[in-house]
């Protein structure tokens, strides 16, 4: 079983951000990661970290991850290491989002300016797309299709983001 030893924090180029456009090297460390079921090696900081773990991959795609799902019932690795700090960066909700990020049709690579606004918007609430999910009672790949542009929500959507992210549909600031 490979070992896992986390990065000791998150890399200013690490893809998981979602401020950050990953290089191609970031994409395809993501999509080894999901193809082979492997723990996701931390690619942002060259050899000086060459044997750790992407951090954010380790909390946000551990828990489903046979291998570390084993590493910690075997007492191998602590449970409490699979817990998102309360003073990171905004991050992708799944691998699949992270591989979307650069991955998208031409046509879709523009964020709608009022969805990205709202996504900025529901950001700064603290609020993960799973949170918004929950309170809206839809499910969470809605939230991340809307938000990637692959669907367009209807106004009463609209109204119901801008509720859940406290702020008021008509000042939302467009770009």
């Amino acid at each position: 079983m490979p070992e896992l030893t986390p990065a000791p924090s998150i890399c200013p180029s690490c893809p998981w951000r979602t401020k950050v456009t990953p290089t191609p090297a970031h994409v395809a460390a993501v999509r080894d990661a999901i193809r082979t079921g492997t723990p996701q090696p931390c690619v942002s900081r060259g050899d000086r970290y060459v044997d750790t773990t992407c951090l954010p991959w380790l909390v946000t795609c551990g828990p489903d991850n046979p291998v570390v799902v084993a590493a910690v019932a075997s007492g191998e690795f602590k449970v409490g290491r699979l817990v998102r700090g309360t003073n990171w960066p905004p991050l992708h909700d799944s691998a699949g989002d992270v591989v979307a990020a650069v991955y998208r049709p031409p046509d879709r690579q523009r964020l709608d300016p009022l969805m990205a606004a709202l996504r900025e918007a529901r950001e700064q609430a603290g609020l993960s797309q799973t949170d918004v999910a929950r309170r809206l009672q839809i499910p969470a790949t809605q939230v991340r299709d809307h938000e990637a542009g692959r669907r367009q929500p209807d106004l009463t959507q609209l109204r119901a983001y801008a509720d859940a992210y406290g702020v008021d549909l008509g000042v939302i600031p467009r770009r």
